[in-house]
C-alpha cells in the first residue's frame, strides 16, 4: 500500500487537519469563554500555536524525523516507549471518536432528524475506514480535489453574509475580563494546535521533491496559517453576524449563521453547502487520525502491512464514537476536561519524550568524553 504523498498534497491534508471539527464546536467554545471578544482570543491563541507548531517541527526535525512510534522506540526503549505507545494509540482513538460523533450528533439533529445516531455513525465511520484502506496517497489526491471546491464554497458563504453582520456584536472591545481573555486564548490554543503531534506519523512519508528544509519549513508553516485564518475567519463571522450570546448557546452556531443568508429573498438555504465544505474537512481529519493509528499500531508490532488493523480499529471507532458521551450538553461539560487532558498529553507525548532525549545525549557526550580522556 502507497503511502508517500507530494508536498503538495502535505499542504493540503494540514489545511483540513487544521479546520477540521474546529469549525464545528470553535466559535461556540471561544464565545462561552470570551464572549464577543471570541475574535481577538482566536487571533493570540493562534500566535501562540504558530510558534507551538514550529516548536513540534524543531521536535520532530531534532529526534531524526522518524514517525513518533520510531522516535519514542528509539527513545525510551521497547517497554517504557511501549506504555507510553499504548497511551499514544488510546489518544488517536478517543480523538477519532470524538470527530465522527460531532458529525453524527449534528447530522442527527439538524438534518437527518428521523433517522437513529448508530445509522449515521455507522456510515460516516465505514467512509473512513474505506479511505484509511486505500492508503495515503489516495487520501492526498482526494483532497487536492475536494480542497477547491472547500475554498471556493467558504468564499462565496463569506461574502453572501457580510449584509448580516453587525459591528456592533463586537463591542466593548476587549470588555470580557482577563481571566475569561486568558481562558478563551488558552482554549483557541490547545485545541486547533496541540493535536498537530498526530502528523508525526505523516510527515515522513512526504516526499520534497528539490525543495530545501527551509523552503520545505516554509510550505508547512503556511498551510497552518492558512487553517488559522479560516478558523478565525469562523469566528468573527459568527460574532458578527449572531452576536456572542446566540454563539455561545447555539451548539452549531456556524450551522445557524448560514441559515441567515438572504438576498433579496432569492439567494437563500445556503446551509446545505456550508455542511457538505465542514464534512469534507472533519472527514479528513477523522481519516488521517485514523491512519496514524493504523499505521502506528503496525510499527509497534512489525506487520507487513496495516490492513489486517483497520476493520478491528473501525469496529472500536464504531462503537466507542456510539457511547462516547450522552448527549451533547454532556459533551459541552468535558470542554475544560478535554483541555486539560490535551496540555497533559503534550507534556507526556513530547515533553518527556524529549528530556529523555536530552538526557541520554547528554550522558552519551560524557561517556565519550571520559573514554578520549584516558
Amino acid at each position: 500500500m502507497s503511502h508517500y504523498i507530494s508536498v503538495k498534497q502535505m499542504k493540503v491534508l494540514l489545511v483540513f487537519f487544521m479546520t477540521g471539527d474546529m469549525l464545528w464546536f470553535l466559535p461556540n467554545t471561544l464565545a462561552l469563554q470570551a464572549r464577543q471578544d471570541a475574535w481577538f482570543v482566536t487571533i493570540v491563541g493562534s500566535l501562540l500555536g504558530y510558534a507551538a507548531a514550529i516548536g513540534l517541527y524543531k521536535f520532530w526535525k531534532r529526534l531524526g524525523g522518524k514517525t513518533y512510534v520510531e522516535i519514542v522506540l528509539q527513545t525510551l526503549g521497547p517497554v517504557a516507549g511501549g506504555l507510553v505507545l499504548l497511551y499514544f494509540f488510546v489518544y488517536l482513538l478517543l480523538n477519532t471518536c470524538a470527530e465522527a460523533r460531532y458529525i453524527g450528533d449534528f447530522m442527527s439533529i439538524q438534518i437527518l432528524t428521523e433517522t437513529p445516531l448508530n445509522v449515521i455513525l455507522l456510515l460516516f465511520t465505514a467512509v473512513v475506514m474505506i479511505a484509511v484502506r486505500t492508503g495515503l496517497t489516495v487520501m492526498a489526491r482526494s483532497g487536492q480535489m475536494f480542497l477547491v471546491m472547500f475554498l471556493v464554497l467558504f468564499v462565496v458563504l463569506s461574502l453572501l453574509l457580510l449584509p448580516q453582520m453587525e459591528p456592533s456584536n463586537l463591542k466593548p472591545y476587549l470588555g470580557s475580563g482577563i481571566s475569561h481573555l486568558a481562558l478563551g486564548t488558552l482554549f483557541a490554543f490547545v485545541y486547533p494546535f496541540f493535536q498537530l503531534i498526530v502528523l508525526f506519523m505523516v510527515l515522513p512519508y512526504v516526499v520534497r521533491e528539490n525543495l530545501t528544509d527551509s523552503e520545505y519549513e516554509r510550505t508547512l508553516f503556511r498551510s497552518v496559517f492558512a487553517g488559522s485564518v479560516i478558523t478565525f475567519i469562523v469566528v468573527l463571522l459568527s460574532i458578527l453576524v449572531l452576536g456572542a450570546h446566540m454563539t455561545s448557546h447555539n451548539q452549531f452556531s456556524t450551522y445557524t449563521m448560514a441559515k441567515k443568508i438572504n438576498i433579496g429573498d432569492f439567494v437563500q438555504r445556503m446551509e446545505a453547502l456550508l455542511i457538505i465544505g465542514y464534512v469534507w474537512s472533519t472527514f479528513f481529519k477523522c481519516a488521517i487520525t485514523m491512519f496514524a493509528l493504523c499505521n502506528g499500531m503496525k510499527q509497534w508490532l512489525r506487520l507487513n502491512d496495516d490492513k489486517m488493523l483497520i476493520t478491528p480499529v473501525f469496529s472500536m471507532l464504531y462503537g466507542i464514537s456510539c457511547y462516547l458521551y450522552d448527549n451533547v450538553v454532556h459533551y459541552n461539560s468535558l470542554g475544560g476536561a478535554w483541555l486539560v487532558w490535551d496540555v497533559a498529553n503534550m507534556i507526556l507525548f513530547v515533553g518527556l519524550v524529549y528530556a529523555v532525549h536530552v538526557f541520554r545525549t547528554q550522558l552519551k557526550s560524557k561517556k565519550q568524553r571520559s573514554l578520549g580522556g584516558r
